[in-house]
């Protein structure tokens, strides 16, 4: 049958995740905390395509707000300068983890290992409408961070908790799913 094809049809727009997916190993290298680095922005970079913001939040420059000290930010900062989500512009800063009742002023909200114990004492998961959180620590995504980077078979992977997701008023592309491991209800 034409058009059909027995094997797997990869999105085109996920070529640059599958390819950091099969990449060699960026954990666990002497020397190599850049490279790790330059993965994690390049993974926030690609989410950016596969996620459907909500009505108001689908316009103007894509915010990333990065909370804590992480070796990722000038990686971040290179790739917002020199590239853009679609026609939109990418802004990158630095925040402080908001106080309880704000909601960051950001489209991602980039938490940092060294902050992940903020996240552990924020009452409940975070639920900020058109805010993707995604973090760097083990167990985040399972305190409700929708995306979270892990070590698997020394290898960088991400999990999605789409409960969380949801509760951001976030819609995630199946494609990009597919890729997660995914975790919550």
């Amino acid at each position: 049958m034409r058009g059909s094809s027995s094997h797997a049809r990869c999105h085109p727009a996920l070529l640059p995740l599958v390819a950091a997916l099969l990449a060699g190993s960026p954990w666990g290298t002497e020397g190599e905390p850049s490279r790790l680095a330059r993965y994690k922005a390049v993974f926030i970079y690609n989410f950016i395509e596969f996620v459907e913001w909500p009505e108001g939040r689908d316009t103007g420059p894509v915010r990333i707000g990065v909370v804590g000290e992480s070796d990722a930010l000038p990686s971040l900062r290179a790739i917002a300068g020199s590239r853009k989500a679609g026609t939109r512009d990418i802004v990158v800063e630095q925040m402080l983890w908001p106080a309880a009742g704000e909601t960051p002023d950001c489209h991602i909200l980039f938490v940092a290992a060294s902050q992940a114990d903020s996240v552990r004492q924020s009452l409940g998961r975070p639920r900020w409408g058109g805010v993707l959180t995604v973090g760097e620590a083990d167990g985040l995504a399972e305190e409700g961070v929708i995306i979270n980077f892990v070590p698997v078979q020394g290898k960088l992977r991400f999990q999605i908790n789409p409960a969380s997701a949801q509760d951001a008023g976030l819609r995630l592309s199946s494609h990009l799913l597919k890729l997660a491991i995914l975790v919550g209800k």
